[in-house]
């Protein structure tokens, strides 16, 4: 069983996970897009949609790192 804080921060980290889902499919963006347009690794991209891992944004080692574009530029 987990403990509180965990369980709050797992489901915290679930809801922000989904609402990233959301809004990609909202967009018509697959994961890979998501990777290409932020320089996120893909990897980086699942963990966070399943709420698996610590989230910290890397540079994707086949794009070009860049500054990471506002959330809300990634959808328009």
């Amino acid at each position: 069983m987990l403990h509180p804080t965990a369980r709050l921060v797992l489901d915290r980290r679930r809801a922000f996970g989904n609402q990233i889902r959301a809004a990609r499919l909202h967009a018509n963006l697959t994961q890979q897009g998501i990777s290409e347009r932020t320089g996120i690794d893909r990897s980086v991209i699942i963990s966070i949609g399943t709420a698996t891992a610590p989230h910290h944004p890397t540079p994707s080692s086949s794009s070009p790192t860049r500054s990471v574009s506002p959330p809300a530029d990634l959808v328009r």
